[in-house]
């Protein structure tokens, strides 16, 4: 699982839960932040990202991968792209 931590509305980081974290609302330590329920998680500014399935490629299009807040969720959007017929990207 991957998640992003999200502070002030705002994804600043990407990547594993850290072994422990702040909670946002009295700045007070939690330990095992993986093994946390995710409400705790949450509070912590930690949040799972929502995974999409990634569209297929088509013979003059691919598509670039980016987490963005869909809806105030951390969620993977797939932006699709043109090839050019050389199969380079441009």
């Amino acid at each position: 699982m991957t998640f992003a931590r999200i502070i002030g509305k705002t994804i600043d980081i990407i990547g594993r839960l850290p072994d422990s974290a702040r909670r946002l609302d009295n700045e007070r330590w939690v330990l095992g932040l993986h093994t946390a329920p995710a409400e705790l998680q949450q509070v912590c500014g930690w949040y799972e990202i929502a995974d999409t399935e990634r569209p297929a490629d088509t013979a003059t299009t691919t598509s670039d991968r980016s987490v963005e807040l869909v809806a105030g969720v951390p969620t993977v959007v797939w932006t699709e792209r043109l090839e050019d017929r050389a199969g380079t990207v441009q």
